[in-house]
């Protein structure tokens, strides 16, 4: 388990594109050094069980999968237009 752990430690970019689900799960904590988040066209509702990722910086979205506040100054929100 310390060999997974040290694993998501090291992940600074994620590509969840295509990966079917309404809301998150999987995703955790533990990507501590994530500052990259890509989840075009996975069909989000909500963004209940998302975890607090202190490094996260950009978020990739399609417009239609969900409406986002972008109230946070801390990650850019990028929309991508189909």
């Amino acid at each position: 388990m310390i060999g997974v752990c040290v694993f998501l430690l090291q992940i600074q970019d994620l590509n969840l594109d295509n990966c079917r689900a309404t809301q998150i799960e999987g995703l955790t904590d533990e990507f501590t050094n994530l500052t990259t988040l890509s989840l075009i066209n996975v069909g989000l509702t909500t963004l209940k069980g998302f975890p607090n990722l202190p490094s996260l910086r950009k978020v990739l979205l399609n417009a239609s999968d969900i409406a986002v506040s972008s109230g946070s100054a801390c990650v850019d929100l990028e929309v991508k237009r189909s």
